[in-house]
C-alpha cells in the first residue's frame, strides 16, 4: 500500500518531466516549409504532433494525479482512525509528507534510532491491521 504512494509519485514526476521537455522542444520548434522537399522517416518535426503527444502526456499526468490524491484520501482516512495517533504520525509524514526521520523523531519525542528500529516497524505492522480490518489488503513496504 505504501509502495504504491511512492510509485505513484515517481510516476506522476517521471511524466511532469517528459511533458517540461516536450514544451522545451516546441518552443525551438520553427514553422513548417511545405514548399520544400518531402523527406519520410525520423522524428516528425511537425508542430501538430508535437502538441497532440504533449496534451497526451498531460492528460496522463492528470489521471496519474487524480489516481494519486483518491489514494491519498483513502489512506488518510484510515489513518485517521488509527487508535494510536502516534503510529499514524510515523506512517503519514513518512510516507505521504516524505519527512526525514530526524523530523519525525522530533514531533514524537523520540530519537531518531529509535522511531527507525523500535516505533517505524510497529506502525508499519498497525497501519497493515487497520488496512485488513477495513478490507484493503496490501503489502505496504
Amino acid at each position: 500500500m505504501l509502495t504504491k504512494i511512492k510509485n505513484l509519485n515517481r510516476d506522476i514526476d517521471y511524466v511532469y518531466k517528459q511533458l517540461q521537455q516536450m514544451k522545451a522542444q516546441i518552443d525551438g520548434l520553427r514553422a513548417t516549409d511545405y514548399s520544400a522537399c518531402h523527406v519520410d522517416g525520423g522524428t516528425p518535426t511537425d508542430i501538430a504532433d508535437r502538441i497532440h503527444r504533449i496534451e497526451k502526456r498531460r492528460l496522463e499526468l492528470i489521471a496519474l494525479q487524480k489516481e494519486l490524491y483518491e489514494f491519498l484520501e483513502t489512506i488518510n482516512d484510515i489513518l485517521d482512525g488509527m487508535p494510536d495517533q502516534t503510529y499514524a504520525i510515523v506512517i503519514r509524514q513518512r510516507y505521504l509528507f516524505h519527512e526525514n526521520w530526524r523530523d519525525i523523531a522530533s514531533m514524537i519525542g523520540v530519537s531518531r534510532e529509535w522511531l527507525r528500529k523500535k516505533i517505524h516497524p510497529i506502525a508499519v505492522k498497525k497501519f497493515e491491521e487497520e488496512l485488513a480490518r477495513v478490507g484493503i489488503v496490501g503489502k505496504s513496504k
